[in-house]
Order: structure tokens, then sequence, then C-alpha cells
């Protein structure tokens, strides 16, 4: 077993495919094949159920991806200590962002990333925020952009920002007026989710209010495309910040509300694992968000308050 077999084996566990893992380390997909047949034949188990529409990982196939997560952290711990005798930020760092931050601050970063660590690997990984935490949890990301996270033991967070959400619909669902409109009308509203876990909590912190909007749930969706869709065909209306559903709000057909008594905002949180402190490459990534968010906010770009 070799530490290039484990990195193919990572590759296709996480694309789905031989495809993908062939595009990720550019190279030939007969080799990826050839070298995950002789890992297979090495520990004597089945690591992939073979499909049509790609590779689903077996029951040895998830326990080996476990250990694979450690021993590259390893790896990467190993170098990054050494390499940072020297002051040099070096190492693999992997990152999980929302949608709202990918499109505020997705490009800019990995842009400055590579201007300013050339000896640094840095890996984006879109999702939604609940996904972004499961990634998080599982050690398949270093460092996360959460919404409204619960306080838990096992994680560190701190605050970056904060946004004011809205009640966005068709006028006919909505209203026409450009006065706020309080919350307990907001409820009585068909409502638009994510269909993501814990995904709703990214909306409304508070349990209370968000046990009231879950209820009026009318469609569950699967993607931030398809709920600006839905909201233009006139499903129902979704509560969300303006940076999210920026592009959305263009079309004629949809209109925005500000949400009062009470004011909804959510808190966007910078976490990592407490029991994995930051080395000098993921705090030099955490610089660059926190640099990254307040030139967009400070822009105008990103319509939130910055924490300070």
């Amino acid at each position: 077993m070799t530490l290039k077999q484990l990195r193919y084996f990572e590759a296709i566990y996480e694309t789905g495919s031989v495809s993908g893992a062939s595009l990720r380390h550019n190279i030939a997909q007969s080799a990826l094949s050839y070298q995950i047949a002789n890992l297979e034949k090495e520990l004597g188990v089945r690591l992939f159920e073979r499909r049509p529409r790609g590779m689903a990982p077996t029951v040895e196939g998830d326990r080996l991806y476990e250990h694979v997560r450690r021993i590259f952290l390893a790896v990467d711990n190993a170098r990054s200590d050494l390499l940072a005798r020297s002051g040099t930020v070096a190492g693999t760092v992997t990152v999980g962002l929302p949608y709202t931050a990918l499109e505020m601050i997705g490009l800019q970063l990995a842009e400055r990333a590579a201007a300013a660590f050339p000896n640094l690997q840095l890996w984006i990984a879109e999702s939604l925020s609940s996904q972004a935490l499961s990634s998080l949890r599982r050690g398949s990301v270093d460092l996360a952009l959460l919404y409204n996270p619960a306080v838990s033991a096992d994680l560190r967070t701190t605050q970056l920002l904060t946004e004011e959400m809205l009640c966005i619909g068709r006028p006919e669902i909505v209203g026409t007026s450009g006065a706020p409109i309080d919350f307990d009308d907001v409820a009585k509203l068909p409502q638009l989710l994510l269909r993501h876990g814990d995904a709703a909590r990214a909306i409304v912190d508070d349990p209370v209010l968000l046990r009231r909007i879950v209820r009026r749930s009318r469609i569950e969706l699967i993607s931030t495309n398809m709920l600006k869709q839905a909201l233009v065909k006139g499903f129902g209306c979704a509560i969300g910040p303006r940076a999210t559903l920026d592009s959305v709000l263009r079309d004629p057909s949809l209109h925005a509300r500000r949400i009062t008594r009470p004011v909804i905002r959510r808190r966007l949180c910078l976490a990592w694992l407490a029991e994995r402190p930051l080395g000098r490459a993921e705090m030099a990534v955490a610089d660059l968000l926190t640099e990254l968010i307040a030139d967009a906010i400070g822009s105008g770009r990103w319509d939130a308050e910055l924490e300070t």
C-alpha cells in the first residue's frame, strides 16, 4: 500500500467516479483502475461497487476513507510543521464555503492564496452550511464558514459578520408594499426551504421562530438554483439575505421586503474542530478569509455588517 494509491482512492471516493479522479490527478483512467484493483487485491476486500454512473464505496471503502483522511492529515501536519521552521506557509488546506460566501469571495480566495502562498494547495468545497458542518466533523474539510452554528464542544468558532434576512417572493404572495413585513405575517405564507438536515437553521437561529417557518414549508428543494426557480414560478416565498438572492431579485416578477418584529439576522462564523488546532497554513487561510470578507462588505458588494 502506497501513499499514491491512497491518494487515488481518496480522489475516487470524493468525486464518485474514476473520470473525476482522473481529472483531479491528471492521470489516465486505466492507470487509476489498475492502482485501485491492486489495492483491493492487497487488502482482500472490495472498496467500490462499479456502477454505470460512477463508483459507490462499500462499507470497507468507507472504513478505509476514514483511515486515509487521518493518514493525510498526519502527512500534511508533518510537512507544515517542518516547513514552518523556515517561515513557509505550505501544505494542503480544504475550506468549505456555503453558496453566498462562494459567490462573494470564492474566486478572490483562490487567486489571493495562489499569489501569496505558492507552496500551499488550497481546495474549496461548495456546500450548504449544514453539509459543511458534516464535512468538518468527518475531517473532509479543515475550515468551514457556517451560518448560525449551534454551540458545540467539538467546535471552535469565530463570528465574522451578520446579515439581515428579507422575505422574497412574487408580489401576489409577499405583497406589493415597500414597507417591512411583520414576522407573524411571514410565518403565515407558504415557505420554500432547502432540504439538507438542519439547513433551515441557516435562515433563522431562534428555535421558536424556526419551527414556525418549518411548519409552513411547502416545498423542500435540494439546491439554491432550484430555490430561485421556484420563487419565480410562485410556489412560495423564501427568507434569505440580499447577497444570496441578489441575482434573482433582478427579475421584475419578484419583490423583497424587510422583516420586522422581530428583525431576522443570521451569523456567519469561521469554524474548525477543537481537537485539531489550526496550523500555520490554516491560520493563513483563515486570515485571508477574514480580510476578503471585510473587503467585500467595505466595498458594498456584500450587504452585511462586519463583526468587530
